[in-house]
């Protein structure tokens, strides 16, 4: 028989083994005990179900367990760099020099924040996940980071973005909106007069709520459907004559 210290060992070294792929679950047999011959499926049970066994193994399967998981290296450092202009703009939807601005408005806000990467690559974070119809998985992946820190950077970007949003979406007065209404009449020979904004509104997919909430109050379904029995939040905005926009309103529909 070996002994206690022996099959912890070996306990490691299989679970190692088996997390890095390196054979088939049913080839494990621990050798070296004919009379407890286990495969390592029964090892991992009785490693989880052991009580007397403090948390050490499990923190070891866990270390392993991430380090299985490959990620793409130097995205943000590399690639993005090597992005064409056009490339950039495909990708994140917005020009090199749109995310310089973010970087200089949000930067003094996301200085703080308990993310170990730059805030650059936070923004290009955040940025693409506003761009692209990603999971925090697989930006976790595009990105070289976890799952949970991915979601954390979109949370507090888009937290942080909001207070934002009075300083560069605002309503016209006085001397500007006169000058907007001046670059409306010059748009064409017989324009509408006094026009100060362009309007126009899209419908949003979303999930309808769920209906059967036990904690919160109960909702109303069909407060979230459109006309097309779409449920859907509806976006309504304002630009001026230069396409920039000086209103934003949204709700559910």
């Amino acid at each position: 028989m070996g002994t206690h210290k022996e099959l912890d060992s070996l306990k490691l070294q299989l679970l190692k083994d088996f997390l890095l792929n390196k054979n088939k679950l049913s080839s494990y047999i621990v050798q070296g005990f004919p009379t407890h011959k286990r495969t390592l499926f029964d090892i991992i049970t009785s490693t989880l179900n052991d009580e007397n066994d403090d948390d050490d193994e499990m923190n070891v399967f866990i270390r392993f367990e991430r380090q299985v998981r490959s990620k793409i290296k130097n995205f943000t450092e590399v690639t993005v760099l090597d992005m064409t202009d056009k490339d950039f703009k495909i990708h994140f939807r917005l020009t090199r020099e749109s995310i310089e601005i973010l970087i200089f408005n949000l930067g003094p806000l996301l200085s703080n924040s308990k993310f170990k990467c730059s805030i650059e690559k936070q923004i290009l974070v955040f940025t693409w996940y506003m761009a692209n119809c990603e999971t925090h998985r697989q930006i976790a992946n595009r990105f070289n980071l976890s799952d949970s820190t991915s979601h954390g950077i979109i949370i507090n970007c888009l937290l942080q973005i909001n207070t934002l949003n009075r300083v560069f979406i605002q309503w016209p007065s006085g001397q500007r909106a006169i000058e907007t209404v001046e670059k409306f009449n010059a748009l064409r020979q017989t324009s509408f007069p006094n026009v100060i904004g362009a309007v126009d509104g899209c419908h949003i997919a979303i999930l309808a709520p769920w209906e059967k909430r036990s904690v919160m109050p109960k909702l109303d379904r069909n407060m979230f459907y459109n006309r097309k029995q779409v449920p859907s939040v509806l976006l309504q905005v304002i630009v001026n004559a230069d396409q920039i926009f000086i209103e934003c309103f949204e709700k559910a529909q």
